[in-house]
């Protein structure tokens, strides 16, 4: 198969790239590892900022406020706007939009190699020994990219996993953050409401802080937080999901030769609070215009413009945060956390200052 444009993970930066592509009439193609399409650990909040003309389709609950939980269980309540989405769902109307344009999903083809070398690149090499020809390469395939990895690039994670609950009292108007390193070494745990009475409730453990599994962490906290527990007397887990965040910030670089990389694979998550999907899908729309600069002018230098273009936008968000990533990573008991709390969480205008 020969294409313009081989797309790597059918997320949200992955269709976001293939909808713009394809729309200016390239050759696209998508290839994700999955037999389906949403199958993410994310809790699923977007801000209206970001996503304005949202599909009610996917929304399952209106958010207005957060309620930010301390280790000594006093708790600040925020002012936010936005949604918690049903991850899988919007994912799906992505690429669905993206294949309206034209781009061509491939799944459950797992794309294990690069083909040909350093200044050569050709396509990519699906599992089974498929070869795929692309004039661009896009690495959209998650924290755990194949294609970062050919590049040689790797970046600092935490494990995530989250169960969907049902038959738990929650408020659906409020996303609730949970810190404590009984529970979430070096990060926070997360119970944010998906409709009537579910939810989805999970957390990220730092390895050098964790001395359990994050399974163990997640259960802990779901039977004996002395405040949270009582949401989930009667519960009932209907779904884990798990998976590697990216928390050390953007690789060194997210372009080379006629590769790019878009999303986590890029190291786009945001290293404090791990949120993504607006910054992959930003960075989806840079790539998409370079991308289509470079084919039409028949110039794949062209491609480096979105990086430059990226950087500019996002490089003093990416500092801040991994400033805070560390101060976070060094408070090694609750009594540090708590004090120095406001300091590494967005919801405090001392992290601001």
């Amino acid at each position: 198969m020969n294409v313009d444009v081989a797309i790597v993970g059918a997320g949200p930066a992955g269709s976001t790239v293939a909808g713009i592509v394809a729309s200016a009439g390239l050759k696209v193609a998508v290839f994700e590892k999955e037999k389906e399409i949403g199958r993410s650990p994310c809790a699923g909040y977007v801000g209206c900022i970001d996503f304005p003309d949202i599909s009610r389709k996917v929304i399952q609950s209106k958010v207005d406020s957060m309620k930010t939980f301390f280790p000594s269980g006093k708790c600040m309540s925020f002012l936010i706007n936005g949604f918690n989405v049903d991850r899988g769902l919007f994912d799906k109307e992505l690429a669905l939009s993206a294949a309206k344009c034209g781009a061509v999903f491939h799944l459950n083809s797992d794309v294990v190699d690069l083909i040909g070398k350093k200044d050569n690149y050709s396509g990519v090499r699906i599992r089974g020994g498929r070869k795929i020809n692309a004039r661009v390469v896009v690495g959209c395939d998650g924290a755990s990219s194949v294609v970062s990895r050919v590049l040689g690039l790797r970046n600092d994670s935490v494990t995530s996993i989250q169960y969907d609950i049902s038959n738990c009292k929650v408020d659906p108007g409020v996303n609730e953050i949970f810190f404590d390193l009984d529970y979430a070494p070096g990060c926070y745990v997360w119970v944010f409401p998906s409709g009537g009475n579910s939810a989805r409730v999970g957390l990220a453990v730092r390895s050098h802080l964790a001395g359990k599994t994050a399974l163990e962490y997640l259960d802990a906290f779901i039977s004996g937080h002395p405040v949270a527990s009582n949401k989930f007397k009667n519960c009932l887990k209907t779904k884990l999901s798990a998976g590697p965040i990216p928390v050390g910030g953007l690789h060194e670089r997210i372009c080379e030769d006629n590769i790019l990389l878009v999303g986590d694979s890029a190291g786009m998550a945001d290293p404090v609070t791990g949120a993504g999907i607006s910054y992959s899908m930003l960075g989806g729309r840079l790539a998409s215009q370079a991308i289509i600069k470079a084919i039409k002018a028949d110039d794949l230098s062209l491609l480096t413009e979105y990086e430059q273009r990226f950087r500019r936008i996002m490089d003093r968000h990416y500092q801040k945060s991994l400033t805070k990533r560390k101060l976070m990573d060094s408070l090694t008991d609750n009594r540090s956390l708590e004090q120095n709390l406001p300091q590494v969480w967005v919801t405090f205008k001392e992290y601001w200052m």
